[in-house]
């Protein structure tokens, strides 16, 4: 029988740490956690996590020396890593993934699904995270982000401000971090962030904070989902 993948925490923020741990561990995970780099050492010593998390400015020294220092004991052998970090230059990770903060609770919790099925870890016995299904007439939207950027959070006000003004169902909206979902980005051709994707019958790309909230509507009127033309805007 699979056993359920063991994931440790390390953040010095009591509060931050506390929801992780509350949040992952209702997904199913097995949580441990560690305040400090020196403590995250001490669990990493007993062995047998999947999946490290770590806040990169830790007390005393970087959530990537601490890294390091795991991995010249290899104490990450078939263990992944995930920094979360507001730091504008975490430059000593490497090649482990990055989310910035502040971050959407949602998309770290399906980072951390999708980084376990990646390494093979077992899976969860809870449903998998996802967002509210969208009515079957509602039009596709998916905002990219980048979460450190002032602009892609006006740029999320600013679309549900619009939302709210248009009938229940008009369309259904995902928040996408750039920075959690590199692949999406990647095939929905996401250059700059905050940028609007409208799925029509042809995709429609709108660049901006969306002040101009005509721009959207009339959009949203030619993406019926009987049909319609699509270009870029």
């Amino acid at each position: 029988m699979a056993t359920t993948a063991r994931i440790l925490v390390v953040d010095d923020d009591d509060d931050l740490r506390d929801l992780l741990v509350l949040a992952l561990g209702r997904d199913g995970w097995q949580i441990e956690q560690a305040a400090d780099a020196h403590e995250a050492l001490a669990h990493l010593r007993r062995g047998g996590f999947n999946l490290v998390i770590t806040d990169y400015d830790l007390p005393g020294r970087t959530g990537g020396q601490m890294l390091a220092e795991a991995a010249g004991e290899r104490l990450l052998r078939n263990c992944a890593v995930l920094v979360v970090t507001g730091h504008p230059d975490p430059g000593d990770v490497g090649e482990v993934p990055v989310i910035a903060k502040p971050f959407d609770l949602d998309v770290l919790r399906r980072q951390v699904r999708r980084i376990l099925e990646t390494a093979g870890a077992a899976a969860s016995p809870g449903p998998e995270p996802a967002p509210a299904k969208a009515p079957a007439e509602g039009v596709e939207l998916v905002l990219y982000v980048a979460r450190s950027s002032p602009a892609s959070r006006l740029a999320e006000r600013n679309l549900r401000r619009i939302l709210e003004g248009l009938p229940a169902g008009a369309a259904h909206l995902t928040i996408r971090d750039v920075a959690a979902y590199p692949r999406e980005a990647e095939g929905d051709r996401i250059l700059f962030a905050p940028t609007l994707v409208v799925r029509c019958a042809a995709p429609i790309w709108v660049v901006g904070n969306l002040r101009n909230p005509e721009v959207l509507v009339g959009i949203l009127g030619l993406c019926r989902p009987d049909g319609g033309d699509g270009g870029s805007a």
